[in-house]
């Protein structure tokens, strides 16, 4: 990183005297992690025969965001909630959750989904659980 500055004294009107101070700066700002996406499809239910369709936004490894499809119903805008550190779990502004496994960009295709739901005063209602990542042939 190179900085410099130039210091200096400049006369303005009325006769005043300033301190002037000029300064460069050539470091380059670090580069934000890319962003990528991740498509995964679960089976869900005690019978696992009800797909569930969530696509992750990754910050780096960082799940930060997820758009889960279920029975046709769009849930967006899922932010990761921070502070939730045994699971990955993400809420949006209805209140409606989804609690994966631990998820990263690397695992996010091996790693179950635990559950849907509606989070309110006093409860959690369970959309649908038993979400495992749909075995290809």
């Amino acid at each position: 990183m190179k900085k410099s500055t130039l210091l200096g004294l400049v006369t303005v009107g009325f006769g005043a005297t300033v301190l002037a101070a000029c300064s460069t700066n050539t470091a380059k700002p670090m580069a934000e992690p890319m962003a990528s996406t991740a498509t995964v499809t679960y089976m869900c239910g005690a019978e696992a025969n009800q797909p569930l369709t969530a696509t992750y936004q990754f910050k780096g490894k960082d799940a930060v965001a997820v758009k889960v499809t279920f029975k046709g119903k769009h849930y967006a805008e899922m932010m990761r909630v921070p502070s939730e550190n045994d699971a990955t779990k993400f809420m949006n502004k209805d209140q409606m959750g989804w609690l994966v496994d631990g998820i990263n960009a690397d695992n996010v295709q091996q790693k179950d989904g635990m559950y849907l739901y509606h989070h309110t005063a006093n409860s959690d209602q369970i959309v649908v659980n038993y979400c495992g990542v749909k075995k290809t042939k």
